[in-house]
């Protein structure tokens, strides 16, 4: 993979066998609620970096797959600041310049203002475990990021994750969602090279030795939610259609999406490792 280019998104007549993976990042969506200006992406965005760090238990090592400009870092220093060591893994070098930037400017002291370990490997995921020790994190955070890549790619990266979990310790992934009859790299953004199907990533994780746990819907489109609810019983549909009459679309899709993850656009798999491996 290594010999092969990173490029910023894919972009028409590019040969994606001379391509490694995109770099492409999503908005910042603290920055676009302060802005006012946010949509159903940043409102997932937020949501899931949130529940990560909710999920999150002290004295917890933390491993942040393509971490990016280091998104859930924020999130775990307010919600989650007794964890024993936070590690973001990122194959790009400005990527992780800018996750220290805004952990490190020269405002704060990051010493005190993140009170646990935290530190950025610039590697390749898929090879994290030359970088990182096996059988060390009890969780790993993998959101947005494998359809950046190709799902051979992908696939490794499952397998690093469970190199560097515990036993029984918990990978936290999320992606979009290709329906069954779609072929994964007509993708719905220029971002992605390879959009996995739910039953692949299933199939994918059991591989690695992965149990799946959850499965939750990210985003929905208004037409399947509708149609979902239409099919629920009369008094659930009290409760929910005040509910489709007054959320805005922006974040409708996104917290009324849960429940229904085979129709989702984005989904997210929390999936444990087995205790025998």
């Amino acid at each position: 993979m290594t010999a092969k280019r990173v490029v910023h998104r894919i972009e028409d007549g590019m040969d994606l066998n001379g391509i490694a993976a995109t770099d492409y990042q999503m908005r910042d969506p603290c920055v676009q609620f302060r802005d006012a200006f946010a949509n159903h992406l940043d409102s997932m965005c937020y949501i899931q970096h949130l529940r990560a760090a909710h999920l999150i238990r002290p004295g917890w090592r933390v491993v942040d797959v393509a971490c990016g400009r280091g998104l859930l870092l924020r999130f775990v220093r307010h919600f989650s600041k007794t964890i024993g060591e936070y590690v973001g893994v990122d194959l790009s070098e400005r990527n992780l310049r800018e996750a220290q930037r805004r952990a490190c400017g020269k405002t704060i002291d990051h010493k005190t203002f993140y009170p646990f370990p935290h530190r950025w490997v610039n590697c390749d995921a898929a090879e994290m475990s030359r970088h990182l020790p096996s059988n060390y994190f009890d969780f790993a955070v993998f959101t947005s990021a494998i359809e950046h890549t190709h799902k051979r790619t992908g696939q490794q990266i499952l397998c690093e994750c469970a190199k560097v979990l515990k036993p029984g310790a918990l990978l936290y992934l999320s992606c979009p969602n290709t329906s069954e009859e779609r072929d994964g790299h007509d993708t719905q953004y220029r971002a992605h090279i390879y959009e996995w199907k739910l039953s692949e990533l299933r199939d994918g994780l059991r591989k690695e030795g992965f149990s799946v746990h959850r499965e939750y819907g990210l985003i929905i489109g208004k037409r399947e939610l509708v149609k979902a609810v239409a099919k629920l019983g009369p008094q659930v549909r009290l409760l929910v259609d005040p509910i489709l009459e007054y959320l805005p679309r922006e974040f409708l899709t996104t917290c009324l999406a849960a429940p229904f993850p085979t129709l989702s656009k984005e989904v997210l798999i929390l999936a444990r490792k087995d205790d025998r491996r």
